[in-house]
């Protein structure tokens, strides 16, 4: 009998993922708060938000690895595999910016940021293969939509890329210059979070559904 890990990769899996976005997401939203009001954190509480925010990663890059390791019929996913490797980038990417000097290290950020963003594309793109292995089809077809934000997202932040190196823009001027359209790059940045977040509610119901007695035998 094929090897298969798919629903001990989910269990495990989930509540690390779960557990990074509320970390994450809440060391985002106090330095969001923040910058606007002007009002710079002090050393130690700007210390605990980086913390949470590296805690965040890290969980988040163990749950990947419970679903990289999955099998199904002995095969492993590829787009599960590429979602750990890149999210390994971006922890250390966000480990490396530590070490710089404040307001330095704007390009890292934002290859930590396409990084964090493909890893979660690549994941949407794998999750559907796990969620089929355990029979339920309507929940995949629930991560189509955040891979085509995340997807659109790496697009979008490509042809600007693409703009401030053929134009030879200075990109921290230009991101100063974006950020009085916070409210859109609010938008375009959080859309496939929050389809992420649905999506992963379904996943979350799957693996908390009894198993019955031939699942128990077959997985």
């Amino acid at each position: 009998m094929a090897l298969e890990t798919h629903r001990r990769a989910i269990r495990n899996g989930l509540p690390r993922v779960v557990a990074a976005l509320v970390l994450l997401g809440l060391s985002l939203a106090v330095q969001a708060l923040a910058e606007p009001l002007g009002l710079p954190l002090p050393l130690w509480p700007a210390r605990a938000v980086w913390a949470a925010g590296a805690l965040g990663s890290g969980a988040m890059l163990m749950g990947l690895l419970e679903f990289a390791r999955a099998r199904v019929g002995g095969r492993a996913s590829a787009q599960l595999a590429a979602a750990f490797l890149l999210w390994s980038a971006e922890l250390a990417l966000r480990l490396y910016r530590a070490s710089l000097e404040p307001g330095t290290g704007e390009v890292f950020g934002l290859i930590e940021l396409l990084c964090a963003n493909a890893a979660m594309a690549s994941l949407c793109g794998g999750m559907p293969w796990l969620l089929r292995a355990q029979r339920a089809p309507r929940e995949a077809a629930t991560w189509l939509l955040p891979r085509l934000l995340f997807v659109l997202f790496l697009l979008c932040a490509g042809a600007l890329a693409a703009w401030v190196r053929l134009d030879g823009i200075d990109l921290a001027h230009e991101l100063d210059t974006l950020s009085g359209s916070a409210a859109t790059l609010w938008v375009l940045f959080l859309a496939p979070w929050a389809a992420l977040v649905r999506s992963l509610r379904a996943a979350v119901r799957v693996a908390s559904r009894t198993q019955s007695t031939a699942e128990i035998l077959t997985g």
